[in-house]
């Protein structure tokens, strides 16, 4: 299990646990407790949503963290990303998955610090908007071309991209 699922396990389920000799987690020193069923009511707490005429899944991120559908501003189908947000950078709104865009130099690639593993890379694309943005996977979730300053704490103003603004 990587230290950056270790990370958002600790985080979001504070429970008071010993260890045994092995690192396996033990109820007062007892026997190693079994892993907690993954559907353990997430179904019910984060159920599909409609936007517009589509219905929205909810999904996980590496099948541990519950992540709620939700709608964008625009009423397609996205996720909420918020209970990652005590562990890495993510968006404060529904994000969408599969965001167009193009792999470009002209936007930069960057890394983030993360204690777990040591980071992140990013690397830039071209928004449809000719914004420079970032491909973004997390785990299995494919969320695209998306802004660089959603996923990156110091991304800052996104550069242009896809566009030749010299004078000829």
């Amino acid at each position: 299990m990587s230290r950056v699922l270790l990370a958002l396990l600790a985080a979001l389920a504070p429970v008071a646990l010993a260890c045994n000799g092995d690192g396996a987690a033990t109820d007062a020193g007892e026997e190693p407790l079994p892993a907690p069923p993954l559907d353990d009511g997430a179904a019910e707490a984060n159920p599909p949503v409609t936007c517009g005429t589509d219905t929205c899944q909810p999904s996980t991120y590496e099948g541990v963290i519950a992540l709620g559908a939700c709608c964008t501003a625009q009423q397609t189908c996205g996720l909420d990303l918020s209970p990652l947000a005590n562990v890495t950078t993510v968006p404060t709104t529904c994000t969408p998955l599969a965001q167009p865009g193009a792999a470009s130099g002209d936007c930069p690639t960057y890394t983030t610090i993360d204690a777990g593993s040591g980071g992140i890379v990013f690397d830039g694309c071209c928004r449809p908007d000719n914004t420079c943005g970032v491909f973004v996977k997390l785990g299995a979730l494919d969320f695209g071309c998306a802004a660089a300053s959603d996923f990156v704490l110091d991304a800052g103003a996104a550069p242009s991209c896809g566009l030749d603004a010299s004078p000829e």
